[in-house]
């Protein structure tokens, strides 16, 4: 075999790895810098993350995990256990019946077979509050009123009016509640939003919360 034939099979080999290469990983749209270095159903890229089609789940921290849909505005509707909620891309990972699901990733088809999702999911007792939203947590339930210039929240639990000043702790209703962060938007009080820690109280040692939500 001559010079030429050698260099003509580099070449074709070199090819064939670089067109396969392009299909594979032209599929992670809309995933940005992630680095993917694996693959397959519900198959972690980095630990606590999993790549999730249509309908398939994954169970993390003894809770179950289901993608049910993915949506053109980069909104995600998740199952955990039982309890259905909305996932939109934003800034903080939002908290489903205990498990915390950030979108790292996703691509919408008009195909549903082909739509998938990147999340990172892990165990969590921090929940993401909008402008009077409700969560029910361990049979008390928990609404954002308000949120003040200063990172204070307003809150009610059960009916009981009460306010926590930033980064403060109050324990009411069974629950110790902790505010963690908060955005405050002095024009449209439907922005603002916080982000609170939830534990029962005295602690169960760590046993799942349960939690529904409802928007206010």
């Amino acid at each position: 075999m001559g010079v030429f034939d050698k260099s003509a099979i580099f070449v074709i080999l070199f090819l064939f790895i670089a067109f396969a290469t392009i299909g594979f990983f032209g599929n992670f749209g809309n995933i940005g810098s992630e680095r993917i270095v694996g693959g397959g159903t519900t198959s972690p890229f980095s630990p606590d993350t999993y790549l999730l089609h249509i309908d398939e789940s994954v169970t993390v921290s003894g809770k179950t995990l289901t993608l049910f849909n993915v949506g053109s505005s980069a909104s995600l509707q998740v199952d955990v256990d039982g309890s259905t909620e909305t996932v939109s891309a934003c800034e903080v990972a939002e908290t489903v019946n205990g498990l915390s699901a950030e979108i790292m990733g996703y691509t919408y088809d008009e195909d549903p077979t082909q739509r998938w999702a990147l999340l990172q999911i892990v165990r969590s007792d921090d929940y993401f509050f909008r402008f009077e939203e409700s969560k029910v947590i361990n049979d008390n339930t928990v609404t954002l009123m308000n949120v003040g210039s200063t990172g204070s929240v307003q809150l009610s639990v059960n009916g009981e009016i009460i306010t926590i000043q930033d980064q403060g702790t109050r324990v009411v209703q069974g629950l110790s509640i902790t505010v963690l962060d908060t955005f405050y938007d002095g024009d449209d009080p439907t922005q603002r939003t916080a982000m609170l820690r939830i534990v029962p109280y005295p602690s169960t040692g760590g046993s799942p919360l349960k939690i529904k939500t409802t928007a206010g």
